[in-house]
């Protein structure tokens, strides 16, 4: 087993856990980053439009740009990360914390003063969304689709329909008008757009994508 002594380890290397473990360290503290996935910045990674950054840096950054700035950082700072590492088990030992992860390398454990959690969150909808049917195949998440096209280089079909106003809708939309999808379609139950308006203009109007407000899905049926 590979012992580690930090101030603090920070399980999680998306943008929460990147921004807190950077003002750990800018506070002085040692810090460990601990990510499952096989490399720093969590959904950053598969944001590849632009957006991010306008508020702490004031410029428009895609999201692996933005990611880029805080590992730059955190390498700075002498914070050290963890890829690959899947955090077993946690617990209390003797007035400090004592982590058992596991990765590729081996066994580790970590012991710190404090741990904080950064593990990002199941995507789902802001409420339940009840569409019967009988065609569950072929039924994304937008997160999912950005993952399979931004990291795999895979289209999620030739046909799609958004459900969604929304700017992450939105950007989907576009993106897969950008990769060649043949037919494409927003609809949204809202009387119009439910994202920014530069999203609106930039995402949609520009590239004449169709979209139909005041619009639910009741049913989704199929075979093939």
């Amino acid at each position: 087993m590979i012992e580690v002594e930090k101030d603090a380890v920070v399980v999680g290397g998306g943008p929460s856990g990147l921004a807190a473990a950077t003002r750990l360290a800018e506070l002085g503290y040692k810090v460990a980053v601990v990510e499952l996935g096989d490399e720093l910045g969590g959904i950053l990674i598969q944001c590849i439009h632009d957006g991010f950054g306008t508020k702490l840096f004031g410029k428009a950054l895609s999201g692996p740009e933005f990611a880029s700035i805080f590992i730059e950082k955190l390498g700075e700072l002498g914070v050290e990360s963890w890829t690959r590492t899947y955090v077993a088990r946690v617990r209390a030992e003797g007035g400090s914390w004592v982590l058992t992860a596991v990765s590729p390398e081996g066994v580790y454990r970590f012991s710190c003063r404090a741990v904080v959690y950064a593990t990002g969150c199941r995507e789902r909808t802001p409420f339940e969304i009840r569409v019967g049917g009988t065609r569950p195949a072929g039924v994304y998440t937008a997160g999912l689709v950005q993952r399979l096209v931004n990291l795999y280089g895979v289209l999620p079909g030739k046909k799609v329909l958004i459900v969604g106003g929304g700017d992450v809708g939105m950007i989907v939309a576009r993106h897969l008008y950008l990769e060649g999808v043949e037919e494409l379609q927003i609809v949204f139950p809202e009387p119009w757009f439910a994202g920014l308006p530069r999203n609106v203009q930039q995402c949609v109007l520009d590239f004449g994508i169709p979209f139909r407000p005041r619009t639910v899905v009741k049913e989704i049926v199929g075979k093939e």
